[in-house]
């Protein structure tokens, strides 16, 4: 999408949800190149995704506001879009690449999860902070918000994997997106955590989840298994203490200068 439309003006509100305005058509202009190069990767390197990208994906939007006031998202509110909040200078095909896979995979697990109760057994809106078992920790999401977390940082870790292991990016590009990487390995390991960090291990996520719900569920943990035991040696010695909530490629040159790792 090139130009804004009013329709999708109720998705840009912040976290107070006050409406705000964003920056649309000279982003686009400046990132459409790069948007264009990360699913052309995407639908070389991991065709699966891509066919699942273009069933449920139809429109895909650019923008630029502060991050503190709106991420990158899917929503419902319109649904079969995804929007990329390209607010830092540096984003290149990496970005994107790491971005569409994780906002794309919302859309993707929204159209799957449309009748929530095929996949979670308890109420979606149980709050994690109340379930018995799991890591001791003040815990706001909700069991629905969870899954989707983690289906979304196994979307990422499979494009940024296939981009990697196909050597299609080099130089700083593949330092950034080791980086990425190892960023999700530790959310997606840290959520598991959140289930799994118990005497109970496997038969607290049966708790949770329906047959259908931990076929998912299993997917992701094998696939984290697999990206740690892949990438381990590439990442083991990258220091994130500096990141935010959002991967930022600035400040991890900041603590892990290119040299570290050149291929």
């Amino acid at each position: 999408m090139q130009y804004p439309i009013a329709l999708f003006n109720q998705c840009y509100y912040d976290v107070d949800e006050n409406l705000i305005d964003v920056e649309i058509e000279d982003i686009t202009k400046r990132q459409k190149k790069n948007l264009e190069k990360a699913f052309q990767l995407i639908k070389k390197h991991s065709p699966e995704q891509y066919k699942l990208i273009d069933l449920v994906v139809k429109k895909n939007v650019i923008f630029n506001i502060d991050s503190g006031l709106r991420n990158s998202f899917a929503t419902l509110k319109a649904h079969g879009a995804a929007f990329y909040n390209c607010y830092q200078e540096d984003y290149s095909e990496v970005f994107f690449v790491d971005d569409i896979a994780h906002q794309t995979g919302h859309c993707i697990f929204y159209t799957l999860l449309e009748d929530t109760k095929k996949f979670i057994k308890v109420d979606s809106s149980t709050k994690l902070e109340t379930i018995s078992y799991g890591i001791n920790e003040t815990e706001t999401r909700d069991v629905y918000i969870l899954f989707h977390a983690l289906y979304t940082y196994y979307t990422s870790l499979k494009c940024l994997d296939a981009c990697l292991a196909s050597n299609s990016i080099k130089g700083l590009k593949r330092h950034e997106a080791l980086g990425r990487i190892w960023f999700y390995i530790r959310k997606c390991n840290h959520d598991i955590l959140l289930v799994e960090n118990s005497s109970e291990l496997d038969s607290a996520s049966q708790k949770l989840f329906t047959q259908q719900g931990l076929y998912i569920y299993k997917e992701i943990k094998e696939t984290l298994k697999e990206m740690a035991t892949k990438w381990y040696q590439k990442v083991k010695k990258f220091d994130l203490s500096n990141q935010p909530y959002n991967f930022t490629f600035s400040k991890f040159l900041e603590l892990n200068p290119l040299n570290e790792i050149t291929n």
